[in-house]
């Protein structure tokens, strides 16, 4: 799907649907950003670290945690962040919210499966460090790389944040 993304993007085969769907303008051009920084970086989490807990949560942030930014954003956020005027607080709350309860599912799933120690506590403050400071790195006035850079700090905070 992601080299679907990119030979859309770049005019190599036409799916006109593709760019209705992921893009806000129109143009193909723009698949190149966002949709395509998103599933290389859900690849690139599969394929390094497939059944970590740290990248499962920086994916959780990515899927979840922006999805809820941008539909919370668009309904709620009238008030809009003063550093980035096209980011509101409402986006940012539900940014946090769905992370959280994401990234819990998936530490609860992880010890479930035996992912991860089931002795071992669950990181609940690691998580809510980690999506709190996804959220702050999702409201910047950056466009389409958001999507590389919140899952990046996202596992660097859980990964600094998680006790050893």
């Amino acid at each position: 799907m992601t080299l679907k993304f990119a030979l859309v993007g770049l005019g190599l085969i036409r799916d006109d649907k593709a760019v209705a769907t992921m893009s806000r303008t129109g143009d193909r051009r723009e698949i190149l950003r966002g949709p395509l920084i998103y599933g290389c970086v859900f690849v690139a989490a599969t394929v390094l670290a497939f059944r970590d807990l740290t990248a499962a949560v920086a994916l959780a942030a990515l899927c979840f945690g922006d999805a809820a930014a941008e539909v919370g954003g668009r309904r709620f956020g009238h008030v809009k962040l003063p550093w980035s005027p096209r980011k509101s607080y409402a986006g940012s709350a539900a940014f946090v919210v769905a992370s959280l309860g994401a990234m819990t599912l998936f530490a609860v799933l992880f010890r479930r499966w035996g992912f991860a120690p089931p002795t071992s506590d669950l990181p609940l403050g690691a998580i809510g460090v980690a999506a709190i400071v996804g959220a702050v790195v999702e409201s910047m006035p950056a466009a389409d790389v958001d999507n590389f850079f919140v899952p990046l700090v996202v596992a660097a905070t859980f990964h600094w944040a998680t006790p050893a």
